[in-house]
């Protein structure tokens, strides 16, 4: 194995387990979501998975850095949220929906940062356009 497929391979891993997180954090806050709670754990989440994404592409990002670029992202998945929100009002149907839109959130945005970085793209300056386009493509 190459040591570009090495790479992509530690950051896809790097993804699924804060996928994995985000889901569980989906399915624990669900029915309190509506205020929104668990957007600082999906907020710590998203900003370590792009930190340790982004170091196995040789880039160091300061924290500030990454916290900007969440405001960024949101608006993209704004639906989403919403969406989050008000299922989050119904017992199960809520904890399942939210469980969901995370784990597909953070898989979508992980796999547009690999490929953002194996573009040689810094993250920290793509615009909003620039991301929709990596979270369109991303597979």
């Amino acid at each position: 194995m190459n040591k570009d497929s090495l790479i992509e391979k530690e950051a896809l891993k790097i993804i699924q387990d804060c996928a994995t997180a985000s889901a569980a954090s989906g399915g624990a806050f669900a029915l309190i979501s509506i205020f929104s709670f668990d957007i600082p754990v999906l907020s710590a989440l998203l900003s370590t998975m792009i930190v340790k994404i982004s170091e196995k592409y040789d880039r160091c990002y300061p924290n500030e850095k990454i916290m900007e670029i969440i405001p960024i992202i949101l608006p993209i998945f704004s639906g989403m949220i919403v969406g989050k929100m008000i299922t989050g009002l119904i017992p199960l149907v809520g904890n399942m929906t939210n469980i969901g839109i995370n784990y597909y959130l953070f898989k979508k945005l992980g796999r547009a940062c690999v490929a953002a970085l194996k573009n040689g793209k810094d993250l920290t300056k793509l615009s909003g356009d620039e991301w929709k386009s990596y979270i369109k493509d991303a597979k």
